[in-house]
């Protein structure tokens, strides 16, 4: 996980690995470590249903 702030209220970087992973950036009035955190699940959750449809295909 590479996150950081470019600007105020904006996260920005990217989750999981250089193949795998997901940009994000988000803009939020929350704290960053807020949407650090929902990024973070959202991106779990993201990865937990491709690998059900993927196993649901197989």
């Amino acid at each position: 996980m590479s996150l950081k702030t470019t600007v105020p209220n904006r996260l920005s970087g990217r989750i999981g690995g250089r193949v795998d992973g997901k940009d994000v950036r988000l803009s939020t009035a929350a704290p960053l470590e807020v949407a650090a955190l929902a990024a973070v699940i959202a991106f779990e959750a993201l990865e937990q249903d491709h690998q059900s449809s993927a196993a649901a295909s197989s």
